[in-house]
């Protein structure tokens, strides 16, 4: 969905688009690439089942932080 350097075989769709996906399959959605606590509310707001921030946490200087704030959001 965002630019990444850690996924260069993908491709990238917009926040419109998943949306559009959701409302028209029933199966669970992950969304990867370039997933972060800055933009996560924006993903999560499309209904994803999952949102992959592997990128995000291991990049961090301290990704028990990361994955704490990334808890807080989800909650």
């Amino acid at each position: 969905i965002f630019p990444t350097t850690s996924k260069s075989n993908v491709i990238a769709t917009s926040l419109e688009e998943l949306k559009t996906i959701r409302a028209n399959i029933d199966i669970p959605i992950c969304a990867i690439r370039g997933i972060n606590i800055q933009n996560l509310t924006s993903v999560l707001r499309c209904n994803v089942d999952m949102a992959a921030v592997i990128s995000s946490v291991w990049l961090d200087q301290n990704p028990a932080t990361t994955i704490e704030k990334t808890h807080k959001k989800i909650d």
